[in-house]
């Protein structure tokens, strides 16, 4: 009896330092991982000790809660110079590259009733902001009766939000 006691204490001992020195290595790479993704989005590809731009995103067309009738929508605003555009509209989403100056400008195409536009950029660097617009498209007089039977509740932000993501580097076209 005493020696199968003696056994189980060795075994769950054995068990238990096997268990700690898991946790131990699995906290340890974490980290480790953690620090070099941190690394990777603090510095830029072409100068180690330089860190990124911080992007930005400034849309001059179409004005938050414009209420138009127009089939077709102008998306217009500056960000940084050469960032991928990413114009998300209803189901649909359009792909458009800013020029040298950091200057876009597209058309969409409308539906009746209330269409939230969410625009992100993606510089060079990998940085990504994102800004959104609520716009209702169809007769603004027959406004007050199309928003009484519509269940769409667009989240309009006040401010673009900013993610840094470590060297997420889109492909060329």
């Amino acid at each position: 009896m005493k020696k199968e006691v003696a056994i189980a204490i060795v075994i769950g001992l054995f068990l238990g330092l096997i268990v700690t020195f898991g946790i131990y290595t699995a906290r340890r790479s974490s980290s480790s991982v953690q620090k070099s993704a941190e690394m990777l989005a603090s510095t830029s590809p072409g100068n180690p000790n330089a860190s990124p731009s911080q992007n930005s995103l400034v849309i001059s067309s179409p004005e938050d809660g414009l209420i138009t009738s127009d089939k077709e929508l102008q998306v217009s605003g500056t960000t940084e110079p050469n960032s991928f555009v990413f114009i998300f509209f209803g189901e649909e989403f359009l792909l458009e590259k800013a020029d040298a100056t950091g200057n876009f400008s597209t058309r969409i195409p409308t539906k009746a009733g209330p269409l939230l536009i969410e625009i992100r950029t993606l510089d060079e660097s990998g940085n990504s902001v994102e800004d959104e617009r609520a716009v209702y498209v169809g007769d603004p007089n027959n406004l007050s009766s199309a928003i009484s039977t519509t269940s769409a509740s667009p989240r309009p932000s006040a401010t673009p939000r900013v993610t840094a993501s470590p060297r997420a580097t889109p492909a060329a076209q």
